[in-house]
């Protein structure tokens, strides 16, 4: 994945967001950085799982807010209720 690509996932992610989860996308952005932009190998995975989960919603987890297809795909990210 290139600069650009990780930047349209910020981009279209922030876009997204409420106020409040601003802090907490930025932190999570922080520590995946820090990590060297590592993607998860079982991205498909844990967003299968997200998926059958009852706090799944349109692409986000109603527990954290966060885009789960961007969440899922960070190395660095858990799941809120310990699921993956």
């Amino acid at each position: 994945m290139n600069i650009k690509q990780k930047l349209t996932i910020v981009y279209y992610t922030l876009k997204h967001l409420r106020l409040g989860q601003i802090r907490q996308f930025f932190y999570a952005f922080y520590r995946w950085t820090l990590s060297g932009f590592k993607v998860s190998k079982v991205a498909e995975e844990r967003l299968a799982i997200c998926r059958e989960c009852p706090h799944y919603s349109e692409d986000r987890c109603a527990l954290c807010g966060c885009h789960t297809p961007t969440k899922t795909r960070w190395f660095t990210e858990e799941c809120p209720i310990e699921k993956w």
